[in-house]
């Protein structure tokens, strides 16, 4: 699949969930970043970071892969909130 390929599916399937609030996709730093240290990102969207978040647009990818996430660079179709978006491999549960 070529990189416009995984861009577009990524695009698509992060703005359906977000779109119909499933809780399989979020975006910002607030909700992305405990995805992320649970493991239960799928696929890490990564925009245009902010410059208050300096250390984020470093940290942020090396902890997407650590749990074995995939990483996807968004263009101007998709513009998640902090510049960072992710999909999640399930929908949280509540407890």
């Amino acid at each position: 699949m070529g990189r416009l390929n995984v861009i577009d599916d990524a695009a698509e399937r992060f703005t359906a969930e977000i779109g119909r609030q499933s809780g399989v996709a979020a975006e910002g730093l607030g909700p992305v970043c405990p995805a992320l240290r649970h493991g239960a990102v799928e696929t890490m969207i990564i925009g245009h970071i902010e410059d208050a978040t300096v250390v984020a647009d470093e940290a942020l990818p090396l902890l997407a892969i650590s749990v074995g996430a995939s990483l996807v660079r968004c263009d101007e179709r998709i513009a998640p909130a902090d510049g960072i978006g992710a999909v999640h491999r399930y929908a949280p549960t509540l407890h």
